[in-house]
């Protein structure tokens, strides 16, 4: 069902406003005007056949170079233009996007994070294959894109070195659709309707019994197979904050070896959203957001370049610690604990 041109608008702001915030509203907006031309473009069959389209932005000279992949269901056009490839081109990686089946330009019928192993495998698989990969792959991912990076993490591929996943629930069942056993109204129906898929909001609400259909969608199912380093950076604001939590302790205690022992998490004062109200908390340290500021690169350089650039030597767990914040009682007390 498609929305009326004046909701399609609103629906197109929201987006936009939802993503910007994600990735900590650091990006101008003269930058949405910019259009960033792939190296590649390519309709990316699956094993079942259907197309994916999947974009390449190969950074100048010979490669070949570790790749980034993200994996999402929102427009291209949004993408490039919030969250530019010369963020991960400039640090002489291979920026890979692919728009999730059913989306943008992808071929399929969609349904949230469906197919999102199986497709992730067949795209890894590709990676793997082209003159441009050197043969070591990184995930990202924020919100969406970072389940579907938590998704492709479980599948243990041997190119799949690292992960870098900001605000994503480890259930997307008993954290962002039904809580307590309480279909969660307003965002499940505002998040499909960024999808265009309006339609598939009753099938969800008549669905709050664990079934094998979630099981089949559900990170929380492959959590334990995840055997890599994991960056996981959440808020305390933030909807998802659980997930990463258990996410970081399961993995850092109990998970299998490439994974245990290795995990970070960072936790800032920051929400999904802009947090309401008169609450402005000190941003004692610039970096201290979604996207961790150059901790996500140093992150991939560690573990995909092998650059001992010490951020293993770093404490696993960083956090801010809240004090007082509204209006003009600002505490000196808001700090960052290491």
């Amino acid at each position: 069902m498609k929305l009326p041109p004046f909701k399609r608008l609103l629906k197109w702001l929201l987006i936009v406003t939802v993503v910007m915030v994600l990735i900590g509203g650091s990006v101008g907006l003269g930058v949405w005007y910019i259009y960033y031309k792939p190296t590649l473009s390519v309709d990316l069959a699956m094993s079942d056949g259907t197309p994916l389209k999947t974009y390449v932005f190969n950074p100048d000279g010979e490669g070949p170079w570790p790749v980034i992949l993200i994996r999402t269901p929102y427009p291209f056009s949004m993408m490039v233009s919030i969250m530019p490839p010369s963020r991960y081109t400039d640090g002489e990686y291979s920026y890979v996007l692919q728009s999730c089946r059913g989306t943008g330009k992808s071929g399929g019928e969609y349904y949230p994070f469906s197919h999102a192993r199986a497709d992730a495998q067949d795209t890894l698989d590709w990676l793997v294959t082209q003159p441009f990969c050197d043969g070591n792959i990184g995930l990202s991912g924020v919100s969406a894109m970072g389940i579907t990076a938590n998704m492709t993490a479980s599948l243990q591929h041997t190119a799949v070195k690292a992960a870098f996943v900001s605000m994503a629930p480890q259930s997307s069942f008993s954290e962002s659709t039904f809580i307590g056993g309480v279909f969660k109204e307003n965002q499940v129906s505002t998040w499909m309707a960024m999808q265009d898929a309006e339609d598939e909001v009753e099938g969800l609400r008549a669905r709050p019994v664990w079934d094998e259909q979630w099981r089949e969608l559900d990170f929380s199912g492959y959590l334990s197979k995840v055997n890599i380093p994991v960056y996981n950076v959440g808020g305390w604001y933030d909807i998802f904050l659980r997930g990463n939590l258990e996410n970081f302790v399961y993995l850092q205690e109990q998970g299998v070896e490439g994974a245990k022992g290795l995990q970070k998490l960072s936790v800032g004062a920051f929400g999904h959203l802009p947090i309401s109200g008169e609450l402005d908390y000190p941003k004692l340290d610039t970096k201290f957001g979604p996207m961790m500021g150059n901790d996500e690169l140093r992150w991939f350089d560690y573990w995909l370049k092998g650059v001992n650039n010490g951020i293993m030597d770093e404490p696993p767990v960083k956090y801010y610690l809240m004090a007082a914040a509204r209006g003009d009682k600002v505490s000196k007390k808001n700090r960052v604990i290491e």
